[in-house]
């Protein structure tokens, strides 16, 4: 995954915007793990914080469970 940091949307939508991509692509099948929280900041060079709150936010659309 990479995050464009110029881009105009926030880093935690690119987040979900990707995964959401992933899922629809079949890159990422139902029941298939994601990183956890603090192994996605390692990769994307970012805060927990932040992919917390996408991880949340794709809870709440039923994208991903925790």
């Amino acid at each position: 995954m990479i995050i464009d940091k110029t881009s105009a949307k926030p880093y935690y939508e690119q987040i979900i915007l990707m995964i959401k991509e992933q899922v629809m692509q079949g890159i990422l099948q139902p029941g298939e793990q994601i990183p956890s929280v603090r192994e996605m900041a390692r990769q994307l060079l970012m805060n927990p914080n932040t992919v917390s709150k996408a991880y949340k936010l794709l809870e709440v659309q039923r994208v991903i469970v925790t």
